[in-house]
């Protein structure tokens, strides 16, 4: 290529400023930076990759990373092998050594096993190593924990087999362990402290079988194991404070009795029963005195004492009450029901007294007589006081003056017309009649010698009806009067009751009615 000119190669367009000229076998020419690249890596020209080709080391070799990350990648399947031919292993060290082979007396390898595929942690198989793996997780933090998890379960392979139920123990102090059997002595309960007063002895007894605490009740043993539940106990004993089953006898702890008896205690530790006192079904009942006390402290204070009978309802509010007399009273008596029943309408008396005791009766209100023994008055207030008698011709007599502040009347008893008439007395002292017709008026009845009676006729509306008189109706020089005919006109006949059969009568005539 001497004495050629760079312009006799062919021409590189401007922008190519680098390139390569040379003789190619045949020509001198030119190249580019991109015809170079690839004419040294690909073809039968192409230079070798750094990885493409196995080679040697034939010194030591450092890859300075200058803060970068070296990344050694495969494809699915590919293995990155460390080795060497002196089985020296691979070392990363670190500023704090971290070391996972060294001279090949112990390594992480991934074996296969039976069942799975398993990493395992593997020294030296000489017997004679005196090789150690160590896991260690100290470090300065406070939940620096070794944590060791699984699936299913922790084996773990000791020189000296383990058994079933086998337990793991600690040799000594520095932590060595091996497998041993399990001891009643190694945990659980070992011992039972029963707590107990002076002089008595404990009702449980303890027995510790297999890590177990059995607790036994006794049996009472004795009058000074006090605490027992002593054997023999029935339906029809009691048990006695001093531990024994006692049956109620009549000379010593509860009176015998009958069915149905209350028992009280006598003070002294004895309960008796009395047949005065006698409870039955819905009933208590006192066979000969109830007394129910007063609650006051002095004469004065406090209550009587009182009997509640209460309504049917339980626990109801509403009662009648009998209640004891005041202490200032001074007075004992007592109230004697009558034997004979009682009927409506009577009145519970005291009929008669016997000692201290008023014999009671049970009398209507007017049965018997009695006296007066101070003024009584009977407020009637707005209400009418009435004697009433069923038989005829009954009275009611005032033996001595009978003083009315007010007015005393007969009410007018009114006779509904009729042609024949007979007054009866005791139907009222004043009767009016309206005569429609010629009426005859017959001798009364129940004439009561001495009454006064006031007969009113007056004429309807026609007038002119006549009167004929029975024979007992006695007028002046016995000659009835002519009544007065005209229409609505009203006489007056006043009728004195000499006797039975007389009656002396007066006439008043011709008054109007409107």
């Amino acid at each position: 290529m001497a004495n050629i000119k760079f312009s006799q190669f062919t021409n590189q367009a401007a922008a190519d400023t680098t390139y390569l000229v040379g003789y190619d076998g045949t020509d001198n020419t030119n190249y580019t930076k991109a015809q170079i690249k690839t004419w040294l890596t690909t073809g039968s020209n192409a230079i070798p990759t750094l990885y493409s080709l196995d080679d040697t080391l034939s010194s030591n070799r450092t890859i300075t990373m200058d803060g970068k990350t070296l990344s050694m990648a495969q494809a699915s399947g590919n293995t990155v092998t460390f080795s060497g031919a002196n089985n020296s292993g691979m070392a990363i060290t670190g500023g704090n050594n971290y070391i996972v082979s060294f001279n090949g007396t112990y390594a992480i390898s991934s074996i296969a096993t039976s069942t799975s595929d398993a990493i395992v942690l593997r020294t030296s198989a000489d017997a004679s190593a005196d090789t150690s793996i160590l896991i260690d997780s100290r470090s300065p933090g406070a939940n620096a924990d070794l944590h060791l998890k699984t699936a299913t379960k922790l084996k773990i392979d000791l020189p000296v087999a383990a058994t079933v139920g086998y337990v793991l123990k600690a040799d000594d102090t520095a932590g060595n362990v091996s497998w041993g059997a399990e001891t009643d002595t190694d945990t659980g309960i070992t011992s039972v402290t029963y707590a107990v007063g002076a002089d008595e002895t404990s009702p449980l007894t303890g027995t510790i079988t297999s890590r177990a605490l059995e607790l036994t009740s006794n049996k009472y043993g004795g009058a000074s194991k006090v605490g027992y539940v002593p054997q023999g106990g029935t339906s029809t004993t009691f048990l006695r404070g001093d531990g024994t089953w006692v049956t109620p006898t009549d000379s010593t702890d509860n009176a015998a009795g009958t069915a149905g008896q209350l028992q009280y205690t006598t003070g002294s530790g004895v309960f008796a029963a009395t047949p005065d006192m006698v409870y039955t079904t819905d009933q208590l009942k006192v066979q000969n005195t109830l007394y129910l006390d007063g609650n006051g402290a002095s004469a004065g204070s406090g209550s009587a004492g009182i009997v509640k009978l209460g309504c049917e309802l339980a626990g109801a509010s509403h009662y009648v009450g009998l209640e004891g007399p005041n202490h200032s009273g001074n007075t004992q008596y007592n109230i004697k029901f009558p034997d004979a029943t009682p009927s409506a309408n009577k009145m519970l008396i005291a009929n008669s007294m016997t000692g201290t005791t008023a014999n009671m009766a049970w009398r209507d209100m007017y049965d018997a007589d009695g006296t007066l023994t101070a003024i009584r008055t009977v407020t009637m207030g707005a209400h009418n006081l009435t004697f009433a008698s069923t038989t005829a011709g009954q009275e009611v007599k005032f033996q001595k003056n009978v003083r009315i502040d007010g007015q005393s009347y007969t009410p007018l008893e009114t006779i509904s017309s009729t042609n024949s008439w007979t007054p009866d007395w005791d139907s009222g002292n004043v009767q009016t009649m309206e005569l429609t017709a010629a009426t005859t008026i017959n001798n009364p009845s129940n004439i009561e010698v001495g009454a006064t009676y006031i007969i009113i006729l007056k004429q309807d509306g026609d007038g002119s009806h006549t009167v004929t008189w029975g024979n007992a109706y006695n007028f002046p020089a016995s000659t009835p009067p002519t009544l007065t005919t005209g229409a609505n006109k009203a006489d007056v006949i006043t009728l004195v009751a000499y006797s039975s059969t007389v009656l002396m009568c007066t006439s008043v005539l011709d008054f109007e009615t409107t």
